[in-house]
């Protein structure tokens, strides 16, 4: 399970898109999952297809990319939480203390993946490069050093636990599980400590970031996915 949410993030993957046109995309997208959620539309059918198409349309853009497999890496993980909030969402339904209807309960998750759909394309579209990239533009320089060390050492740590986590199974049985702690503790010690004598010799790698990479493409894309979620939203609420 660590290992494909490790796969999610993106650390030297190129993309065939500029970097301008996957915020825009993105933005696009957030903000469609947003208006979707906080509408207060109450017909099940039209979040089915506000969530449908979002999916279909993400899908559309990451299979041209190369990314979709990564993407879908990542969505499986994070279904494995929603499917557990469901649970409880169950639960709560069961015991009368909470929603008071299971199409509530449904329309929940829904707009709870509706949420996931977008940030999780975010995740698997920008490297920390990008991510620093721009916040150094705005004036965060020192917020985006921070961020930019701590997710190129995301998919790292993931696959330390992976690997502690089977090494510890396999030698004492799962009731131990939590012995992986300690091994944990001093790999990201030693780990942070390779990051810090790395800046420190060689210094702080220069960013370099294509804003447009292919302009029709970049404005195909970007077209696409603000025409389609427009189309979609004007038709559920209108």
């Amino acid at each position: 399970m660590f290992r494909e949410l490790a796969s999610l993030f993106s650390i030297a993957r190129e993309s065939r898109y500029g970097l301008l046109a996957r915020i825009a995309v993105t933005t696009s997208m957030t903000t469609y999952s947003l208006l979707i959620v906080f509408a207060g539309i109450k017909d099940m059918l039209c979040v089915n297809a506000a969530l449908a198409i979002e999916f279909i349309a993400i899908t559309a853009i990451l299979l041209v990319d190369g990314k979709l497999e990564h993407y879908l890496n990542g969505l499986k993980v994070i279904f494995l939480f929603v499917f557990l909030g469901a649970l409880f969402y169950a639960f709560s339904y069961l015991t009368g203390i909470g929603p008071k209807s299971v199409v509530q309960v449904l329309m929940g998750i829904e707009k709870t993946a509706l949420l996931i759909f977008p940030l999780t394309l975010a995740a698997t579209w920008f490297t920390p490069y990008e991510v620093s990239y721009v916040l150094e533009k705005i004036g965060m320089r020192t917020f985006s050093l921070i961020l930019r060390s701590a997710l190129s050492k995301l998919p790292l740590l993931f696959i330390d636990i992976s690997d502690a986590a089977h090494t510890i199974k396999l030698k004492y049985g799962s009731g131990k599980i939590y012995k992986s702690i300690y091994y944990l503790l001093l790999e990201s010690l030693l780990l942070g400590n390779a990051y810090y004598e790395t800046y420190y010799i060689y210094g702080l790698p220069h960013i370099e970031v294509e804003l447009i990479k292919n302009k029709r493409q970049d404005a195909y894309v970007v077209f696409l996915a603000i025409s389609t979620i427009i189309t979609t939203y004007l038709l559920i609420m209108y």
